[in-house]
């Protein structure tokens, strides 16, 4: 489980752009 919050680590900017994306998209629709 910690896996996954590591990779957050290395890459916290990633997942937050890509939760930013997935709402847009929902706003859009």
């Amino acid at each position: 489980t910690w896996g996954y919050s590591r990779n957050w680590g290395y890459g916290p900017s990633g997942g937050i752009g890509l939760i930013l994306i997935i709402i847009l998209i929902l706003i859009l629709l």
